[in-house]
């Protein structure tokens, strides 16, 4: 929800969820197969590559589905032009191809990151480290609006997943489970 800073309309809101959810569904299907983290990275940039590809340019791709040279051709194309004029332009933009796909890729690389330090590393702060940097350069480059409703709701969302994480973990000494470690 931060991108609504740095977005107009709503049309950029479900490739973005898209990226958060498909990312989220590789890193836990990888954890249950119990891949090791160079295979676990490899599925999840397969995966972020074939969202793009389906979303954004099916009709270069072979069969729909499997980026071509084509397909690398027109996210180059694409890129350069948003890169030419990021330095120029000011939020609001609109949610072109151009400027959905740096930001579904940073989710990506984020939810995979975040889910990787809940659910391999077991720690709670660091979980919140890759999706707050996303949250802080979309309020960095995002316009002067909804800044202190996306804050409290990123903030609640944070206090959440850190609370949950420290609640259903397998370590019994944190806070909120009642256990103190160190008493007799």
């Amino acid at each position: 929800l931060g991108f609504a800073r740095v977005f107009t309309g709503w049309g950029w809101f479900a490739p973005l969820a898209l990226a958060a959810g498909g990312s989220w569904l590789v890193a836990v299907t990888a954890r249950r197969l119990g891949l090791g983290m160079l295979l676990s990275a490899a599925a999840s940039m397969l995966g972020l590559v074939l969202l793009v590809t389906l979303t954004f340019y099916r009709d270069t791709a072979w069969a729909g589905l499997l980026p071509t040279w084509a397909t690398r051709d027109a996210l180059r194309l694409d890129l350069e032009a948003v890169w030419s004029q990021f330095s120029e332009v000011k939020a609001l933009v609109p949610g072109d191809v151009g400027w959905l796909v740096p930001a579904m890729a940073a989710i990506w690389i984020a939810v995979y990151l975040s889910d990787g330090f809940a659910f391999r590393a077991g720690v709670a702060l660091e979980t919140l480290l890759p999706l707050g940097l996303v949250f802080v350069f979309s309020s960095a480059v995002g316009a002067d609006r909804h800044r202190i409703v996306l804050t409290a709701l990123w903030i609640i969302t944070a206090l959440v997943v850190v609370a949950l994480q420290r609640t259903t973990g397998d370590d019994d000494t944190g806070w909120l489970t009642g256990s103190r470690s160190g008493v007799a």
